[in-house]
């Protein structure tokens, strides 16, 4: 769930909204840095929302100007992409453009009720690694 804070001078989150998860994919602009000020900082290039009850409204992360928006609502994965200010519902990441990531998060989800956690995210893991190991169709190095 999204927990409200001050956008400026947020510890160690990007964001003014708190999502479960916010990755910045090409970190080098924020590398050491225990405080974040969206003044000057980027916004995290990717924020994760994982929530089966409220959900925090897209402007608040298009206020922010998050370039990518993922939300599981404990059934179904949208990415958002943000485009002239506005998000737009894709069906595949611009982060991870090769990787059906709308397919598999919630397979692999629903996969470690039976499977159990630890299986599964091994499974996952050698699922990620199996794809990094094919020649990437762009030249795009990703660091999260």
């Amino acid at each position: 769930m999204a927990k409200r804070q001050k956008a400026k001078n947020t510890r160690l989150r990007p964001l003014a909204l708190l999502p479960e998860r916010s990755c910045n994919l090409y970190e080098a602009a924020i590398r050491g840095k225990d405080r974040l000020d969206l003044t000057v900082d980027p916004p995290p290039d990717l924020a994760i929302e994982i929530d089966n009850s409220s959900q925090t409204s897209l402007n608040s992360y298009q206020a922010l100007k998050v370039p990518e928006f993922w939300r599981y609502d404990g059934r179904t994965l949208k990415i958002y992409l943000l485009q002239d200010g506005n998000y737009i519902e894709f069906n595949t990441s611009q982060n991870f453009p090769d990787f059906p990531i709308i397919d598999l998060i919630p397979e692999y989800l629903e996969s470690s009720k039976t499977e159990g956690r630890s299986p599964t995210i091994k499974a996952f893991r050698s699922l990620v690694k199996q794809q990094l190991q094919q020649p990437p169709d762009n030249e795009q190095v990703l660091n999260c």
